[in-house]
């Protein structure tokens, strides 16, 4: 392999990358894919996109403590779960990150997709994964769950890809993946602070305010049903005493909200479905 020559050919594509970078706006990231330029120097942008960030707690210290059969395991009925629940609710792009997932969201209702689907794989795990990986691993999984809407930019990188070999990926820029990212931290922050034995989901002021303004479905998504006894009650809280200096344009990160509760055994359907406006595929 001759380097000197492997380097400059490196050094000349990535000047001449960086100085033809441009972005171009699109309506919709559903077909990004097939869409997204992989040779030419062009991003895709798009705007009002949510992101459902959902990632396993200490799952490092698992994967330290437990066999590797083990953790595959885990894995399985963790990250093999959440990935089927998001499809459910059609996001337009579906992405596993380390033993999480990210999912984004676009439309006009897409607030709405983003909390059913967050609240829906929440009540999962505190339903059934944690407590069959406690009973079959001796381990309590609980997730981070987080949930922002911002502006964003994607591009294939990679090689041209064969009949027989994906060979490139899709790579996004921006704020908003890093950010729910960070939000996630947030999530565990409260939780760990409370010392509530449920996982907490927590959204950006932004987001929330996307809940509350619709008029068609606040009644679901901000109040309780009213289980138990009858009295309907605000869901969400608001928290402030995080490190604001993590998150990228830190001004719009000031406060987030959360919230801890899950379905109702005996309103989910009702709740869910007045949520999307629409019945999920069974």
């Amino acid at each position: 392999m001759e380097l000197t020559n492997l380097i400059n050919e490196l050094t000349d594509k990535t000047k001449t990358n960086i100085e033809n970078f441009e972005i171009e706006t699109v309506d919709s990231i559903k077909h990004v894919y097939d869409n997204a330029y992989l040779e030419k120097p062009t991003w895709l942008g798009a705007s009002d996109i949510i992101c459902v960030f959902i990632d396993m707690n200490d799952s490092t210290l698992i994967s330290n403590l437990k066999k590797r059969a083990t953790v595959a395991k885990i894995y399985m009925a963790f990250t093999q779960n959440l990935v089927e629940t998001l499809k459910k609710f059609n996001p337009s792009y579906l992405d596993i990150k380390g033993d999480g997932v990210f999912a984004l969201f676009e439309g006009e209702n897409a607030h709405n997709y983003a909390i059913a689907a967050a609240v829906t794989f929440k009540t999962f795990n505190e339903k059934f994964i944690k407590q069959y990986c406690l009973d079959s691993f001796q381990v309590a999984i609980d997730c981070k769950i987080a949930i922002d809407k911002e502006q964003i930019l994607v591009k294939r990188i990679g090689l041209r890809d064969t009949d027989k070999e994906k060979k490139s990926n899709e790579v996004w820029a921006g704020n908003l993946i890093n950010n729910t990212s960070k939000l996630s931290n947030v999530s565990k922050e409260i939780k760990d602070k409370e010392n509530n034995g449920s996982s907490c989901i927590v959204v950006s002021e932004k987001f929330y305010n996307l809940l509350c303004n619709d008029e068609n479905t606040k009644e679901f998504t901000i109040t309780s049903c009213g289980c138990p006894g009858g009295k309907k009650v605000k869901l969400w809280k608001e928290y402030n005493e995080f490190d604001k200096d993590v998150f990228l344009n830190s001004d719009n990160y000031q406060k987030v909200f959360y919230l801890f509760s899950n379905w109702c055994d005996s309103h989910c359907e009702e709740y869910c479905n007045s949520i999307l406006q629409t019945q999920i595929e069974e």
